[in-house]
């Protein structure tokens, strides 16, 4: 016969808020994949919100539509601390999700790569701000949970894969045309 406490789940303390990425990754990642991580990063973020567990499906959607979704994500990583008895507050959420929105809608309009790369990097520091404090409410309540900050053999190709295409599209325009 068992006891009930063989039988209850080991519960540690509250799951993280989000997906917690160390800084250092998260930035090599977004430079080295010319920013297409942070499509990836916001897809983890929303699986971590109640909406994102119910349906990958949906998770991949606002993550592609980041730049309309970036609001709802910071709301709803808020919401999710709440049910979890911790206070995260996300300052000027509406100019931020604005100004992501904005810088979005630039890059796509830039013509030139360099132009449209520190745009992007603009976009990606207000991402940036929130997986900061999604790793400190992590370090606060979950001491024990470190930020992932090893490269996996999938980030590797990612970045290989991102310098091939780059590589691709560098040198077709001057391929000579018959």
């Amino acid at each position: 016969m068992t006891s009930p406490k063989e039988t209850e789940p080991l519960k540690i303390g509250p799951e993280p808020i989000g997906f917690t990425v160390s800084a250092k990754k998260f930035w090599i990642m977004s430079i080295f994949t010319c920013f297409l991580y942070t499509r990836y990063w916001a897809y983890k973020q929303f699986r971590h919100l109640p909406i994102g567990r119910l349906n990958k499906f949906t998770a991949i959607l606002c993550a592609l539509f980041l730049p309309v979704s970036f609001f709802s994500l910071m709301d709803g990583l808020e919401k999710n601390a709440l049910e979890q008895g911790i206070a995260l507050k996300f300052d000027k959420k509406v100019i931020a999700a604005v100004s992501f929105l904005i810088l979005c809608v630039i890059t796509r309009f830039m013509e030139l790569l360099v132009f449209s790369m520190a745009v992007s990097a603009l976009g990606t520091s207000l991402l940036f701000r929130v997986q900061r404090k999604i790793n400190a409410t992590t370090a606060q309540v979950r001491p024990d949970i470190q930020p992932d900050s090893k490269f996996s053999a999938l980030d590797i190709t990612g970045i290989v894969l991102t310098a091939t295409l780059l590589a691709l599209l560098a040198i077709i325009p001057r391929l000579p045309s018959h």
